[in-house]
């Protein structure tokens, strides 16, 4: 079978072809553009006709709207399927009392992190900041959530009316310029939640996990830690893939 999987990000659509050669190149646009969905409908003229289209959206509603309206008029016969989080997916257990509210990005990445079969700190990098404690049985004990850099950039700005920010700033030990100290703020505010994780998760293991990290912001965050981390782009396409293995449910009576 032929499939196309997507993942409908806060910030980018990001999709790949699935077929008998394994999971493909992986393209991504941003969606802030208005005209994005026109942009889309060219790119996926490339493309072959996929049976099936899996489906993980986090971005609002009208974002994911247009990107299925794409969609169905480009392959009006393929079948679409949304992913939609539960309390199993292949060796991951999830730890919340309502699985259903594990966002579907954190609940494909945690899935597909735990087929490493090792006790792990999933790190999410992009418009937010995760940090997903996964048992060496698969089992998630639990995770965090904060703004990225990015987002907290923007937050202060939007808030304070005589910060301006005039150029890119740079990470430095104390920045000198207003620009420099935002951005040097805002990264050692991400790194701080990410070391409290690491910390909080050798406690309760006894032993520190390994470091796995996915997202845009994934080789910046990895490049400031003082511990290895490994580094996987396709993580959630891989989730996402493990997912659209899984045949589908029953419909209820």
């Amino acid at each position: 079978m032929n499939q196309l999987l997507l993942d409908i990000g806060n910030t980018r659509i990001k999709w790949a072809s699935r077929g008998q050669q394994g999971l493909g190149a992986i393209t991504a646009i941003a969606h802030a553009d208005p005209g994005w969905p026109a942009e889309f409908a060219s790119t996926l003229t490339s493309v072959n006709e996929p049976d099936a289209i899996c489906i993980a959206a986090v971005a609002p509603d009208l974002i994911t709207a247009s990107g299925l309206r794409v969609l169905a008029a480009r392959w009006p016969k393929a079948a679409i399927r949304r992913v939609q989080s539960s309390a199993r997916l292949g060796r991951f257990v999830s730890s919340y009392a309502q699985p259903e509210r594990l966002g579907v990005d954190r609940f494909l990445a945690c899935a597909a992190a735990a087929e490493h079969a090792q006790a792990l700190l999933l790190l999410g990098c992009g418009t937010a900041f995760t940090a997903d404690l996964i048992a060496a049985d698969g089992t998630h004990i639990g995770g965090m959530i904060g703004p990225s850099p990015e987002t907290m950039r923007a937050a202060v700005l939007s808030r304070t009316a005589r910060v301006h920010w005039l150029r890119e700033g740079s990470l430095r030990d104390f920045g000198r310029n207003t620009e420099d100290a935002l951005e040097t703020g805002v990264w050692n505010a991400a790194v701080g939640m990410v070391e409290r994780a690491i910390g909080s998760a050798a406690k309760l293991l006894g032993s520190a996990p390994a470091l796995l990290a996915h997202g845009g912001s994934a080789a910046a965050l990895a490049a400031l830690l003082s511990v290895p981390v490994r580094i996987n782009p396709l993580l959630l396409m891989r989730g996402l893939a493990m997912w659209a293995d899984q045949p589908e449910p029953e419909p209820e009576l």
